[in-house]
């Protein structure tokens, strides 16, 4: 599995499984895990850059996407964010990132999960397993 890193993240996919993580911490995700992970993290994100620009100053935003697989959780404003995860599969796992990780994290996420799914084009749309 080769990794995608950042300040305070790093992801990967080797066509099996993912793995995201932090500095100190990692997970690892089953296919499907993925698929909603990637999925989740570009729905957050779009919706965060639509209501992001209707804060006040000193206005924070939490917005939550929730699945049978996993639970985001992007709280913060444009200044400051922190993005939390959690699965549900089993295996129970959390973990977060803070400032501006969250920031390249998502970028990079939903730039690379295009190429990360070459060998499945319905899943880098968005189609993988619910």
């Amino acid at each position: 599995m080769s990794l995608i890193q950042g300040l305070g993240w790093r992801w990967g996919w080797n066509g099996e499984r993912g793995l995201i993580g932090g500095e100190d911490w990692a997970m690892e995700l089953s296919p499907e895990e993925w698929w909603d992970w990637c999925r989740r993290c570009d729905q957050i994100w779009s919706t965060w850059q639509t209501l992001q620009a209707h804060l006040m100053p000193g206005e924070n935003l939490t917005l939550e996407q929730h699945s049978p697989l996993l639970t985001l959780i992007l709280t913060g404003s444009s200044e400051q964010m922190t993005l939390y995860v959690q699965l549900h599969t089993g295996r129970v796992a959390e973990g977060q990132w803070q400032g501006a990780a969250v920031y390249s994290l998502l970028a990079s996420v939903l730039q690379g999960a295009q190429g990360a799914f070459a060998e499945s084009p319905s899943a880098a749309l968005g189609e993988g397993p619910e």
